[in-house]
C-alpha cells in the first residue's frame, strides 16, 4: 500500500462538474457511499471583467471593416502584378511600379490598424482555470474503507495536509471522503483567487512546480506513514520517485554508433530497391488487368450483337403472318 497525492485544476464548467461528481449530486449514482466534511453553496462562476464601452465597440467595428478593405485591395493589386509580369514594355514597367507603391502604402496601413485595436484578443486564447482539486489516497487497497477507526485516521490526516502553508489564500469549496469505490480516498476543491493563477501560486514557494508537488507528497507520505504504523500496525511503501529517462546525448555517449552514415545508405539502397521492385509488380499486374478487360469488353460485344440479331430475328418471325391458322381448329372444337 503507498499514500499518494494527486491535482488537477479546472475552469469554471468543468469545477462544476466535477463537484457534482464529488457530491454525487445526480442520478447516475444508485447507491452512494460518502462523508461529507465540508461543503460550501457556491456557483462555479468566472471572474467579472470589465465590457470595452460602446464607443470602444464602434470603433472596433469600423477597425474591422476598414481592415477587410484593405486586405482586399492587398490581394488585388498583387494578382494584377502576377498577371503582367514579366513586364514586356515600359508602359507595362510604370504599372508595376505604381501598383507597387500602392501596395506599400497598403501594407504600412494595415499594420497602423492592427495596432489600434483597442479590444483585447479572445482567437486561440488558453482557456482559464480558477479552481484546483486535489485527490488524497492512503492506500490502493479495499480491505480498509469499511474499517471505521481506519477511515476516521484518515480524516485527520487530511486535515492536516490541508492546514500546511501550500493552501493558504486558496479558498475550500468542497471536501468529501468517498467510500463506495475501490479504496479510501478523499477529494477537495479550492478555489484560486481572483487574479491569480495556479502556476503564480505554486511560484510564492518555489520557481518549479514540480519541486512543490514532490515537497507535498513527501509531507503526505512522512504524516501517514508514521500514523498508520502506529494505529493499525500498517508499514506504507517507500516514496517512489517518477521513473527518470535518459536525454538520446547520454543514451549516444553510452551506446556509440559507429559507421552510422554507412549503415544509413545501405538502408536507404535497400528500400530504393523494395520499392522498384514493387513498382515493377504494380505495373505488371495494372497491365494485366488492362488486357483482360480487354478481352471481356470485345467478348461481351460480340455477345451482344448476336443476341441483337436474335431479338430482330424474333420479332419478325413473330410480325409475320401465319400462314396455317388456328381458327379452323377451334370452331371445330366449338362444333
Amino acid at each position: 500500500m503507498n499514500a499518494s497525492v494527486q491535482f488537477k485544476t479546472h475552469s469554471s464548467s468543468s469545477g462544476a462538474n466535477k463537484n457534482t461528481h464529488i457530491l454525487r449530486n445526480s442520478e447516475a449514482y444508485k447507491n452512494p457511499n460518502i462523508i461529507t466534511l465540508f461543503q460550501q453553496d457556491k456557483k462555479f462562476t468566472k471572474p467579472k471583467k470589465e465590457k470595452p464601452a460602446k464607443a470602444v465597440l464602434k470603433n472596433e467595428k469600423e477597425r474591422k471593416s476598414e481592415l477587410k478593405k484593405i486586405n482586399s485591395a492587398i490581394s488585388v493589386y498583387t494578382k494584377r502584378i502576377e498577371a503582367i509580369t514579366p513586364p514586356e514594355d515600359e508602359e507595362k514597367q510604370k504599372r508595376i511600379f505604381k501598383m507597387q507603391e500602392k501596395l506599400k502604402e497598403l501594407f504600412e496601413k494595415r499594420e497602423e490598424l492592427k495596432q489600434a485595436k483597442e479590444v483585447p484578443e479572445t482567437r486561440g486564447r488558453k482557456q482559464e482555470h480558477y479552481y484546483v482539486e486535489f485527490e488524497i489516497s492512503l492506500t490502493n487497497s479495499n480491505e480498509y474503507k469499511d474499517n471505521i477507526d481506519f477511515v476516521a485516521t484518515f480524516e485527520k490526516l487530511q486535515n492536516k495536509l490541508l492546514n500546511t502553508k501550500l493552501f493558504d489564500g486558496l479558498e475550500l469549496i468542497t471536501n468529501v471522503i468517498h467510500l463506495d469505490q475501490y479504496s479510501v480516498h478523499s477529494h477537495a476543491m479550492f478555489k484560486i483567487p481572483d487574479g491569480q493563477t495556479w502556476n503564480k501560486h505554486l511560484k510564492q514557494f518555489h520557481e518549479d512546480g514540480r519541486k512543490v508537488y514532490k515537497a507535498l507528497a513527501k509531507v503526505w507520505h512522512s504524516l501517514a506513514k508514521s500514523e498508520v504504523k502506529k494505529e493499525f500496525g500498517i508499514e506504507l511503501e517507500d516514496l517512489q520517485s517518477g521513473k527518470r529517462y535518459k536525454s538520446l546525448r547520454e543514451l549516444k555517449k553510452e551506446k556509440p554508433v559507429q559507421n552510422l552514415e554507412k549503415v544509413e545508405k545501405i538502408n536507404s539502397r535497400a528500400n530504393m530497391s523494395e520499392i522498384s521492385t514493387h513498382l515493377k509488380g504494380l505495373v505488371e499486374r495494372v497491365e494485366q488487368t488492362r488486357e483482360q478487360t480487354k478481352s471481356l469488353f470485345s467478348k461481351s460485344k460480340e455477345s451482344a450483337q448476336s443476341e441483337i440479331s436474335n431479338n430482330q430475328q424474333v420479332s419478325e418471325a413473330q410480325l409475320s403472318p401465319n400462314p396455317q391458322s388456328t381458327k379452323p381448329q377451334n370452331r371445330a372444337k366449338r362444333k
